[in-house]
Order: C-alpha cells, then structure tokens, then sequence
C-alpha cells in the first residue's frame, strides 16, 4: 500500500462533506426565499365576525381546528303601508311583520393549532383568505399581507415536512464526512512513509526509539508513586506529634529512603 491512501479518503470526505452542507444552505435559502407553495388572494371579507371552534377526529383521535368567517343580517321589520294608512287600529310596532337574524358563512377552513392560536383573540371585523395551487383555502391572521407572507402563514398549516427531511439527511451526511475527514487525515499524518507503517506523532525516528521513551515514562511515574506510597507510610507509623518533630526522626526517614532505593533497583532489574 502506498502512504497517499488515507490522504485520498480524506480528500474525498472532505469534498463530499462540504458539498452536503453547501446543497443543504443553498436549497433551503432558495426555498425560504421563493417559497414551497405557490398560493393566490381569494378575497378580504369586510364587516364580518370570526370564530373559532375544536372538534375530535373519529379517525385518530386527534383535534381538528376550525376558523369561520360570519356576516350576520340583522332584524329588519316590515311596515304594511296599507294598513298604515287605512286601518286606524294598525299597531305599526306589534303588527308590522319582522324577520329574524341570519348569518352568511363567509369562509370556512380547516387550520392546525399553531396557526389557530392567531385567531382566538382576533378582534378585527375583515378576514383575507388566500388559497393554494391545489386548491386548498386557508385564513391569514395579517389582513393585508402579500403573497410570500401568506405563503409563511401556510407553512404552519401545512409544514413542508419532505424538505425539511432533505435538510436534516444532507446536514447528517456532510457532518459525517466531516468528521471522517478528521480522522483519515489524522492517521495519515501517522503514516507517512513509503511502507505504510506507524510513526509515533512525538518524532521519534524508529518504532523501538519510541517504546524505550514510553518505558522511561513509565518507570518515572513508578518511581513517584512509589515515593508517594513509602512516604504516607512513614507519616501514618510516626506518633501523633508536630509534623517538623516528625522530619527531625533522620534514622527512621533514611531507612525508608534506603527501603525506597532498594525496591527501585529490584524493579528495574526485572
């Protein structure tokens, strides 16, 4: 094997990875931009009352939420002139003829939570009803927004979930990538020779050079813990006294330094 092979997969991870990432920036400005549905203004509806109503979902379970759009004819009475003018007992407040109210429903539409959270405090009398490509009506709670705004508003309605999916699988991918490109650069700075075998990263010439180094790290952290042990063993037989009292005892401290010595030089002769 030749010492370019991680070189090259790294390259090509790391190629791959940023073209991943740039596709998922790119696609999404672009969308977010210019939109994912094409949507049309039906009509602003004047002097009307909007309403709000939940009803549960026979098939899941579920809610469904409603937004209404009412225009409402009030009383009116109608006078008998006739009468009026020929009947002297003609009570024109008692006799006249009146119609009850009666409401127009102006628009009717099917809306997710998110989106009917807008309308429960709506206080306006004018409701504006966009509709998409396929046909679809649905209410904007900003009586004179344009096209891209109402756009925006759909998306709470109906969330374009297969580009969303598009995003998240091409950011995994490039963050992948990326992360592998790390570690294949990684080992091929490890690998560096014609041989494809190992050079330690601390610059040794040969592989033994860096053994002995590690052995001679090894025995130094030996010999300190090995002080550290005989030394809070000396502490822990001393008497409960003044710790300089202690250091003063030279005989017992040179005894467990020769006991320190010893076990040194019978380790290394292993």
């Amino acid at each position: 094997m030749k010492n370019n092979i991680n070189r090259g997969m790294s390259r090509s991870f790391l190629k791959t990875g940023i073209v991943c990432l740039a596709a998922a920036a790119g696609i999404f400005t672009y969308k977010n931009f210019t939109g994912y549905t094409k949507v049309t203004k039906v009509a602003t509806y004047n002097n009307c009352k909007v309403v709000t109503w939940a009803e549960t979902n026979t098939v899941n379970g579920g809610n469904l939420y409603y937004v209404e759009a009412i225009k409402l004819n009030r009383d009116r009475a109608e006078i008998d002139f006739d009468r009026f003018y020929n009947d002297a007992g003609y009570d024109v407040y008692n006799d006249s003829i009146s119609k009850d109210d009666t409401e127009t429903v102006l628009f009717q539409g099917s809306v997710s939570w998110t989106h009917l959270k807008h309308f429960i405090n709506y206080s306006d009398n004018k409701l504006t009803v966009y509709k998409t490509d396929k046909g679809k009506e649905f209410p904007v709670y900003n009586i004179d927004c344009d096209a891209k705004e109402a756009e925006c508003e759909y998306r709470r309605i109906d969330r374009p979930v297969r580009w969303y999916t598009l995003y998240a699988v091409l950011s995994v991918l490039g963050i992948f990538c990326l992360v592998n490109y790390y570690k294949q650069a990684k080992v091929a700075r490890n690998f560096e020779n014609e041989n494809y075998q190992f050079v330690p990263q601390k610059g040794y010439e040969t592989l033994e050079g860096g053994i002995a180094s590690l052995n001679i790290e090894r025995e130094k952290m030996y010999d300190k813990n090995l002080q550290a042990y005989e030394l809070s063993r000396f502490n822990n037989h001393q008497p409960r006294r003044d710790a300089r009292y202690a250091l003063r005892n030279d005989t017992t401290l040179e005894s467990f330094t020769n006991e320190h010595r010893w076990k040194q030089r019978e380790w290394r002769n292993k």
